[in-house]
């Protein structure tokens, strides 16, 4: 159910990205990563171009004539070094160890950086390496541009899968959980760090407080970090999910009609808007509520589905008694979930106020 995603749809995917009009479609984040890696390919193509018509005097000397080509090369690698240690100067030191003087305590995944460093680098050095040899038909920069063009292959199956995850989680903004920024006490970056770590066995996390910004932009985050582990997750409303408790067992569309992970084949579920924040306003939908709707229609295999998945429980704002806490945590037991398995975060717990 949780597979990587298959060769064929990011094939078909791209496919789809590199034909029609944006006029008439929608952006999608694999389309934009391409435009993007595009982009570094001809900021490396074009000043090399300019720089080897300069040195018309020397386009038999291959030495010479990949002076321009290697310096439009140097000058972005030296860029992207001060973006990287930008990055991790912003990021702290160590993946897992906050930074003194921020809040950030999630920190991306290293081999994420370097990746993306040497991912840009590398088309712009492609660009750079195919201006000169398109000019000087040097069998070294032959040579070099494919071993940079082999590496990219490898590494642009990753990227560009990783959007693909994205966009199918149908998130409503994008957003990484490096960027959380908000102090939180210790036992929710405890409960939270439990989740992220935990196999895909039916950990469910409760998020509760009254600033309904923050809650998503977690819980957004969250699901982002998972879906770049190449995992299928899916963003529901309490609505929206009410109707896929309803519906036929998945069937497996077509590889250009599918656009959304469906509900039953994600590894991690995200459902939102069950209840308002504000602590003025009421439960609008009760824990009793949520499980009708879970047994409305082939009760059994929703209970199943919802126990067996990472599910993240947008709900409003705790009670003064912890009562939303504890009704929702019984419905989950009701289900079949382990108490072992429910973790809480209350982000009015910790935030200044």
């Amino acid at each position: 159910m949780w597979n990587r995603i298959p060769a064929r749809d990011i094939f078909d995917q791209l496919r789809q990205d590199l034909k029609g009009k944006d006029a008439y479609r929608g952006v999608t984040l694999s389309y934009a990563w391409l435009a993007n890696q595009f982009g570094h390919f001809a900021l490396g193509f074009i000043p090399a171009t300019v720089g080897y018509l300069l040195f018309s005097n020397h386009r038999k000397d291959n030495w010479l004539a990949s002076l321009p080509a290697l310096a439009v090369w140097a000058l972005w690698m030296m860029f992207e070094l001060w973006n990287f240690i930008s990055s991790v100067n912003k990021q702290g030191k160590h993946p897992v160890v906050e930074k003194t003087g921020t809040n950030i305590f999630y920190h991306a995944r290293r081999w994420h950086f370097w990746g993306d460093l040497f991912t840009d680098i590398g088309f712009f050095g492609l660009g750079a390496l195919l201006a000169y040899v398109a000019f000087a038909q040097s069998l070294w920069g032959v040579m070099a541009a494919i071993a940079v063009a082999c590496f990219l292959a490898f590494a642009s199956y990753y990227w560009y899968g990783a959007k693909i995850y994205l966009q199918r989680a149908q998130y409503p903004f994008q957003f990484r959980l490096s960027q959380w920024n908000r102090d939180m006490s210790q036992a929710n970056k405890d409960a939270i760090n439990q989740f992220m770590e935990a196999e895909f066995s039916g950990m469910q996390l409760l998020v509760l407080g009254e600033d309904d910004d923050e809650k998503i932009k977690l819980c957004v985050g969250i699901g982002s970090e998972i879906s770049y582990g190449q995992k299928k997750c899916r963003y529901l409303t309490a609505m929206k999910a009410f109707e896929c408790f309803c519906r036929e067992e998945a069937k497996e569309a077509a590889d250009s009609e599918k656009f959304t992970w469906n509900w039953q084949e994600a590894a991690l579920l995200i459902i939102d808007d069950i209840n308002p924040s504000h602590a003025k306003l009421r439960e609008f939908i009760t824990p009793a509520d949520f499980l009708s709707m879970i047994d409305q229609y082939e009760g059994e295999r929703n209970r199943k589905l919802l126990r067996e998945k990472k599910v993240i429980w947008m709900l409003g704002n705790e009670t003064p008694d912890g009562a939303e806490q504890r009704g929702w945590e019984e419905m989950l037991v009701s289900i079949g979930v382990s108490r072992d398995n429910i973790r809480t975060v209350n982000l009015s717990d910790g935030f200044p106020s």
